[in-house]
């Protein structure tokens, strides 16, 4: 705690400044030393009313040497700076240290924001980048499904021709005759080989990829006309 109550020293110089902010009008008077290696700040406020002309600094002074002579003075670090005054001229000088948090939070704020948008602009590339793999998988399953297809319908037909060949082993070769069954049997077979399959034939003259048109030239006349 600090208090004046004779003048001060001929090394200190004051200024007085009235202001008006938020909290109505304040007179504020501040103090420094004219040696600079050895400073530190001054700051008193009060509230009187408001004079016009040459009379409000008169009433500013008279306010001032008030509260200088009726309230405490305290010391206060603000901003690693000392401050002496009163609780009002503390109070106000305390504004510096919340602006300064303020803006560093507003700052830290911004950082985090910056943050954020190149994580939702990574996030974005990343999902452009799975449905690109996703179409191309798709694409893939697509064509790979064909072909399970074709090869299921071509073992299919190479069943048929197979029980035809031992079946004709067996009446020709071996003397074994099963009249019924071999002949059904064998009429399968004769069909799944000299049929068309239009689907199978299809396949054969369809592009890499599985999708249709482009290799109609390759394909044998007889076979357009036998399958449209």
């Amino acid at each position: 705690m600090l208090l004046f109550r004779r003048p001060p020293p001929s090394c200190l110089h004051f200024q007085f400044t009235v202001g008006q902010g938020i909290m109505g009008n304040r007179m504020f008077a501040s103090a420094f030393r004219s040696d600079d290696s050895r400073t530190f700040n001054v700051i008193l406020a009060t509230r009187p009313k408001v004079r016009d002309g040459e009379e409000i600094r008169r009433t500013a002074k008279n306010a001032l040497a008030r509260a200088l002579d009726q309230e405490e003075l305290h010391i206060k670090n603000v901003m690693n700076e000392p401050f002496v005054g009163n609780r009002l001229g503390l109070n106000l000088a305390s504004l510096a240290t919340q602006l300064a948090a303020i803006e560093k939070k507003f700052t830290l704020q911004q950082e985090e924001l910056s943050l954020q948008k190149e994580k939702f602009t990574s996030q974005q590339e990343e999902f452009s980048w799975q449905k690109e793999n996703f179409a191309s998988q798709e694409k893939k399953f697509n064509v790979l499904t064909e072909e399970v297809l074709s090869l299921m319908i071509s073992s299919e037909g190479y069943k048929w021709v197979r029980d035809r060949f031992l079946s004709t082993f067996r009446r020709d070769i071996l003397k074994k005759r099963r009249r019924n069954l071999d002949c059904k049997i064998i009429w399968e077979g004769n069909m799944a080989a000299h049929q068309s399959d239009v689907l199978v034939n299809a396949m054969l003259y369809m592009p890499q990829g599985g999708s249709k048109g482009g290799q109609n030239e390759k394909t044998p006349t007889p076979l357009r006309h036998f399958t449209g």
